[in-house]
């Protein structure tokens, strides 16, 4: 009776092992969605600073909208990157590519895009047209009036256009 009782412990304890070990890797191979390769996660003060290094500025932070800007240049065009925070972590939620003006080609943007993501999700209200790919750890959206505006979203909640 004592060596059954051995044996149905250590099972036991062995199960549990491998149940753990899975929640591991499983947690482990999370990625996160990145933005100039730096995680989209995290307080949004150091994703900011990681910016800084990258040579942006800050140009003040918008505590009533949540959102921190910084001027630089992004795929060789003057950008201001907006940064989405939650109000009471203050952890990063969405890092916005905005251009006016003088944007990137539209089509070339999206043709590369889908290439590299696959199909993405349309939809257009008033003139604007959304584009959204899910991607490993998060969402990335564009968003354009094909002349006046063009925003690229990099996210690791969903897009909510």
């Amino acid at each position: 009776m004592k060596n059954r009782s051995i044996i149905v412990i250590s099972l036991i304890f062995f199960i549990l092992g491998l149940l753990s070990c899975g929640h591991k890797n499983s947690t482990s191979n999370t990625r996160c969605i990145e933005f100039m390769e730096i995680p989209i996660e995290g307080n949004v003060k150091t994703f900011g600073e990681k910016l800084e290094g990258k040579g942006y500025c800050c140009n003040g932070d918008d505590t009533l909208s949540r959102q921190i800007g910084y001027d630089g240049t992004y795929l060789n065009k003057p950008v201001q990157i907006i940064l989405y925070y939650n109000e009471e972590t203050r952890d990063i939620n969405i890092v916005r590519t905005w251009f006016r003006g003088n944007m990137p080609n539209v089509a070339s943007l999206l043709n590369e895009y889908t290439e590299k993501y696959g199909k993405c999700d349309i939809k257009a209200d008033y003139g604007d047209v959304f584009y959204t790919w899910k991607v490993e750890g998060g969402y990335i959206g564009i968003a354009t009036d094909n002349s006046s505006f063009l925003a690229i979203d990099y996210s690791n909640k969903e897009l909510n256009y």
